[in-house]
């Protein structure tokens, strides 16, 4: 473990993942790091076997049209999920034991016109409840809404610490509603003295906004609860990422750490398959507990605890696999895809 607590003090708190993606990959032995890291992964699945989390996207529309999202390009059918097949899942996560609700895939949450009605099913379960969203439709009604249900988190989708630049990235959007509708939420938390929605503003640095990441916590820190960094993946394209992609396969954690129900029920390889061309399982006709020990999820997580995540189709041209996958089973929150 002396290599790893080396290898950790050379990482800044700033750009910890892509720096320690890279000095694994350059100055440690990839045997080794992998011993080490195999003890971690192992650690971690005996202590939470399956996913604490599941993604539930009750309606598969956006209001915007982000730069690095394919959402633009996605061609599955737009559809709205019934409240009982939403229902059916819920109570079926609540049997599964697990603890979380996310309300979001590739969608932006508020335009469900039965979001708050989903809300209250998921509380009736007693399960927490989370999404994220770009907060352009969070009007003062919304705001006020989502804290008497008691929302547990919500994670604002925020690529800009300028005006600027935040237009640039989310295209359909605006910068001073966007922020107009999170201070309000803020203030009305304030008011009432209470601590949900603990919220986020969610920041995937690429090189548009790079330069404004330190900024941004002069501009939203002080409505906000933390802020959450990620890195732009190649789901849409790489042009704008800040970095190559290394090329050793490495576990993916996504695997794990949750099921995505896209809109018509069907269980979708995870969060960057967003056209859900990799079906699991649908939820219509069969369980959670059936789609994840499944011979063909089970296969596929085992390939990838074999360090042959680049032999499946749908994963070989993921960098998430070679970056983000190098490091992730360290972390201890869970993923928010």
């Amino acid at each position: 473990m002396k290599i790893l607590s080396s290898l950790k003090n050379k990482i800044s708190k700033s750009d910890s993942l892509f720096k320690f993606t890279y000095i694994i990959q350059k100055e440690t032995p990839n045997k080794i790091y992998k011993k080490i890291y195999n003890y971690r992964i192992k650690k971690v699945l005996k202590k939470n076997p399956k996913p604490k989390s599941i993604f539930i996207e009750s309606f598969n529309v956006c209001n915007a049209k982000c730069i690095m999202c394919p959402y633009p390009t996605m061609s599955r059918k737009k559809e709205i999920m019934s409240l009982e097949l939403f229902e059916k899942i819920v109570k079926d996560a609540k049997q599964e034991q697990i603890e979380k609700v996310w309300l979001h895939f590739y969608n932006e949450p508020m335009m469900d016109p039965k979001f708050f009605q989903r809300i209250e099913i998921i509380k009736k379960y007693n399960l927490k409840v989370a999404f994220y969203s770009n907060a352009s439709l969070m009007t003062q009604e919304i705001s006020n809404k989502l804290i008497d249900l008691g929302v547990d988190e919500i994670f604002f989708s925020v690529d800009g610490a300028t005006k600027e630049t935040y237009d640039k990235i989310r295209l359909g959007l605006n910068f001073e509603t966007t922020r107009k509708n999170i201070i309000y939420l803020h203030q009305e938390k304030q008011k009432r003295k209470s601590v949900k929605p603990i919220t986020a503003i969610n920041f995937v640095i690429q090189k548009n906004n790079i330069n404004e990441k330190d900024q941004l916590f002069d501009v939203w820190k002080p409505y906000i609860n933390k802020i959450h960094f990620g890195y732009i993946d190649n789901r849409k394209d790489e042009s704008n990422s800040i970095d190559k992609t290394p090329t050793k396969a490495f576990p993916c954690r996504r695997l794990w750490d949750g099921l995505q129900v896209t809109s018509s029920g069907k269980v979708a390889l995870c969060c960057t398959d967003f056209d859900g061309k990799t079906v699991l399982g649908d939820l219509n006709t069969q369980t959670i507990n059936e789609i994840w020990n499944s011979a063909k999820f089970t296969n596929i997580r085992r390939l990838h605890l074999n360090y042959q995540g680049d032999k499946i189709d749908a994963c070989k041209d993921c960098n998430q696999l070679y970056k983000e996958s190098s490091t992730s089973w360290w972390n201890k929150r869970e993923s928010n895809s």
